[in-house]
């Protein structure tokens, strides 16, 4: 287990104490043979049915680390929502979920202008999102506002992030800023370690040097987990969460849907630490830098679908209601 000098309440800071698709069935889970923070990823299954939009399968590791809801306002220029009990029971009074991600993704397609096809066969990728934030300001309709993307290279080559990375950013692609990073490890979704915890590292790099030496790298952030048993939060908890509409540069949303019932893998709750770095550009905003503790998690494989931008309240009315089951 990880020591702790002393007992760190629930989810604390310690350093600020602080589109279609088909329908499908669950796919019989071959057990635990694998541990699924060690494989990759499963094939993608949605491609066929959204030949028009971005698909992949990723396998990947949520975590809900509490923030104030006044920093909710800070990082993201718009307020947070209520997120009803249903959705997020037994959370911090006076706290907001900040979701912090990362994991593997697979099969990466789309065809650009609805004439070229692009395929990506692997990349590494974490963020952080703020979910149930009010970018449209009807007090109702709830929007992901994206706070750090990264993506990576996999397979000890860092450098096939540059491309991918340069194009999220142009509207007629994704029109999210992301910032080429180095993942540990970048071979699978996370490395298991000796003491039944997993690890995943972020570290956006400054200035890459893969073939005389070290570059210069910044970190954004570590998620160290164990598999758990019970937790207080259920699926729904994670599916609701993250299956709303993330807003784009362009201040249009995507709907960056994630099927978690096309997995042969079986999606598990876990606890863990999370450790969000401050140091220069591409690291979390300041005010989030600590270490969080007891944080509770949820580890699948989804496969993802992601639209066009459009207006948020449509994107919001044509999200699945499906896929937050």
């Amino acid at each position: 287990m990880i020591e702790v000098a002393q007992p760190i309440p629930t989810g604390m800071n310690t350093t600020n104490a602080a589109s279609t698709m088909k329908s499908s069935t669950i796919l019989p889970v071959f057990g635990l043979l694998v541990s699924l923070c060690q494989a990759q990823a499963d094939p993608n299954t949605l491609a066929r049915y959204n030949p028009a939009n971005r698909t992949m399968s990723a396998n990947t590791t949520y975590c809900l680390v509490p923030i104030s809801k006044t920093l909710v306002k800070t990082i993201t220029g718009y307020d947070p929502l209520d997120i009803d009990i249903s959705i997020l029971p037994s959370f911090p009074t006076g706290k907001h979920p900040l979701i912090v991600q990362a994991g593997y993704q697979k099969d990466i397609r789309m065809t650009a202008l609805n004439l070229i096809p692009l395929q990506i066969d692997s990349l590494m990728q974490g963020s952080l999102i703020v979910p149930f934030v009010d970018v449209t300001k009807d007090g109702q309709t709830p929007v992901g506002v994206p706070v750090n993307f990264y993506i990576g290279g996999t397979n000890g080559q860092p450098l096939q992030a540059i491309v991918p990375s340069i194009a999220s950013g142009v509207s007629p692609f994704e029109g999210t800023t992301i910032f080429p990073a180095t993942f540990s490890p970048d071979t699978s979704a996370a490395r298991a370690l000796s003491n039944g915890f997993n690890s995943i590292q972020v570290k956006p790099f400054l200035l890459p040097n893969t073939i005389s030496g070290p570059g210069i790298y910044a970190e954004a952030f570590d998620i160290s987990f164990k598999t758990i048993d019970s937790s207080p939060y259920t699926a729904h908890t994670f599916h609701s969460l993250l299956n709303i509409p993330q807003l784009l540069n362009t201040k249009k949303c995507q709907r960056n849907t994630v099927y978690f019932n096309e997995s042969s893998s079986e999606p598990q709750m876990a606890v863990g630490e999370v450790t969000l770095y401050h140091q220069i550009l591409a690291t979390p905003p300041q005010g989030l830098e600590g270490v969080y503790r007891d944080v509770y998690c949820y580890s699948a494989n989804g496969q993802v679908v992601s639209s066009l931008g459009e207006p948020c309240k449509v994107a919001a009315a044509n999200m699945d209601p499906e896929a937050k089951v």
